[in-house]
């Protein structure tokens, strides 16, 4: 049998208005947003669950075949932290021949010092949250970072990254248009990126973007959102994505493994 494993990085160094995940704003301390503590727990946990509680590893019955780091912030971790994580899964030698190994970055933490870090490892997927190319819309809902470091995230990506990467989009965040919406998907789409995730802006309870809207602060057209995701849905499947999941798209054969393994219990 072959496992899935999620690690969660619940640190931001500031939190998104719709973000319903776990997550707390952190300061920096030394090089650390993430305490090297809670490293050593994460992979404490995954030696008590998968060697004291699955005799079948010892025999080599079960690898593991996905691996994501999401959060939070993952990209937020340092270098040292990064390599303890490759480390650990390098030294117990239980990956599948076909492993799929993704983290997610945030855009203005790509660089290409950044990326040489991350080819020096056994990670070969990245999920980078560029959302929209509007900065009004970037600027309402407090995402760190601009439209400049969304495109020069990209521009990385698609030219010093030889493996697997996915983008993430919002689609129908406030201040958003249909053109502005348009142009930022066929500008991404210009990148390639072999895997496109495209999520419907959800007002989640008690999220400080929910508490706006139910205050009357902005106004919000839920039937617009819904067309504009219908259309754009058309646009990635023009360009050779194919809707595999309710709100993920690829080109043939780069459907996120890890996905898949939710989606197929």
């Amino acid at each position: 049998m072959n496992y899935s494993v999620y690690i969660h990085i619940p640190f931001c160094v500031s939190k998104c208005l719709y973000c319903d995940f776990y997550s707390r704003a952190q300061t920096k301390i030394a090089d650390c947003y993430v305490p090297n503590s809670y490293i050593d727990a994460i992979l404490n946990e995954i030696d008590f669950r998968f060697f004291n509680l699955t005799k079948d590893f010892a025999s080599n019955e079960i690898k593991i075949k996905t691996v994501y780091i999401g959060g939070g912030t993952p990209s937020l971790l340092n270098k040292n932290q990064i390599l303890k994580i490759h480390n650990y899964f390098v030294t117990k030698n239980i990956f599948t021949d076909d492993y799929e190994f993704t983290i997610e970055v945030n855009p203005d933490d790509v660089t290409e010092e950044f990326i040489n870090l991350l080819k020096s490892t056994c990670i070969n997927r990245i999920s980078c949250g560029i959302q929209t190319l509007n900065q009004k819309s970037l600027d309402f809902v407090k995402r760190r970072g601009t439209v400049e470091d969304n495109l020069k995230a990209l521009k990385l990506l698609s030219s010093k990254w030889n493996k697997n990467f996915s983008v993430d989009l919002i689609c129908g965040l406030p201040y958003e248009t249909q053109q502005s919406f348009f142009d930022s998907l066929n500008t991404i789409i210009s990148f390639n990126p072999n895997h496109i995730s495209m999520y419907s802006l959800t007002f989640e309870e008690n999220t400080p973007i929910t508490k706006l809207l139910n205050s009357g602060s902005f106004e919000y057209d839920f039937d617009f959102s819904d067309e504009l995701w219908l259309n754009s849905k058309n646009i990635l499947e023009k360009n050779d994505y194919i809707q595999y999941e309710v709100s993920n798209f690829s080109k043939k054969g780069c459907e996120s493994k890890h996905n898949l393994a939710y989606w197929n219990h």
